[in-house]
């Protein structure tokens, strides 16, 4: 899963300051703090030992029940340890845990630094929330995602209606992406000491200083921070929407480029799909001659998703010096013509660029 690059500069302190105040990056410097002063010894999957649980429970200033069978029984000292790991406060090697290498420098002399180190801590919690999975992360990612979008409608319910909206928005979200997660698993998870499955999730939302802390037996839904809204935009990118089929070629390619090269064909695939091969080929060639030369280099990735149409583009499509690489497509292997086509149009957009830089 490709996490979101790059922090906002305007509005980063206000953003900053609602992070540094939220209970987990405070829980998880207190913790830090405390189990890195010496190397503690951790149970075989890593965690606090039994006996160490009341303590750093105290350490947090959550109460530990006389009952606790480890740290997985206190969601607080679950989330703290595994966000204080993922920030860099601290470091489990060989069965026991010490201060991490952004500890000695806690906390960040910037808003950015923090809202990093906010955004390392948010999105390594989702990572063990999510279980074992083969992309850990995305169902809890989508649920978040869904419940910051309707807690931003004014009209938002509570409870249990609260719980439909974001499960429908989830299953949007879900379909919009061509995504396959299990949010209704991930949703039981954070389920504890019988709370309602809902209420376990928006808990969660206001210990990061998403959405403002809930009242027991509120009629209202909590209202999102811009903590919480800038977090919903970052998450936006991490599941982008396919590109829309309608576009024209020049917004293909501009809207492609905005987004990792290994997302790309996953979002042109609608609009591939939607023309014949060799169609769209010449399509976005044509488009990309007028282009930046960054631009061009994604319309060739772009042209080389729709392999089966390269042949046939390559015997129509307006060429420079190395024409006669179109016309040797149409012989030899399968192989050779996909190559030769792939150079041809390679080629191409070099010579677009050079005449465009000289």
């Amino acid at each position: 899963m490709n996490l979101p690059e790059g922090l906002p500069s305007s509005g980063a302190p206000d953003l900053a300051a609602l992070a540094a105040n939220s209970a987990v990056l405070q829980r998880a410097a207190s913790l830090a703090g405390w189990a890195g002063v010496e190397k503690r010894t951790l149970t075989a999957k890593g965690v606090l030992r039994k006996q160490d649980v009341p303590a750093a429970a105290a350490v947090i200033g959550v109460k530990a029940p006389q009952a606790v069978r480890g740290a997985a029984d206190l969601p607080e000292l679950h989330v703290a340890w595994c966000a204080a790991i993922g920030m860099g406060l601290l470091t489990v090697e060989g069965g026991k845990a010490s201060g991490g290498p952004e500890l000695k420098n806690w906390p960040p002399d910037d808003g950015v630094g923090l809202l990093e180190a906010w955004l390392k801590g948010f999105f390594a919690v989702s990572a063990v929330l999510d279980g074992p999975v083969q992309d850990p992360g995305r169902g809890f990612l989508v649920l978040v995602l869904a419940s910051l979008k309707v807690l931003q409608d004014d009209g938002a319910p509570a409870g249990r209606g609260l719980l439909r909206e974001v499960l429908e928005e989830a299953d949007e979200i879900c379909d919009s992406r061509d995504l396959d997660v299990d949010v209704y698993g991930v949703l039981s998870g954070l389920s504890s000491h019988g709370m309602p499955r809902i209420e376990g999730l928006t808990a969660l939302l206001a210990d990061f200083g998403m959405i403002a802390k809930a009242r027991p037996a509120a009629s209202k839904a909590p209202a999102v921070t811009p903590l919480g809204e800038w977090a919903a935009s970052r998450l936006a990118e991490v599941f982008p929407v396919p590109l829309d089929a309608g576009l024209t070629a020049e917004e293909l390619i501009e809207g492609a480029a905005d987004f990792p090269a290994d997302e790309r064909e996953t979002l042109a695939g609608s609009w591939l799909d939607a023309r014949d091969s060799p169609d769209a080929v010449q399509e976005i060639l044509s488009a990309a001659e007028d282009m930046p030369s960054r631009l061009r280099v994604v319309a060739l990735e772009l042209a080389e998703m729709t392999r089966s149409g390269m042949s046939a583009a390559c015997r129509t499509v307006p060429l420079h010096p190395g024409a006669e690489w179109g016309e040797r497509c149409q012989a030899g292997t399968r192989a050779n013509r996909t190559t030769l086509c792939v150079y041809t149009i390679s080629r191409t957009l070099w010579v677009w660029t050079i005449a465009r830089l000289t």
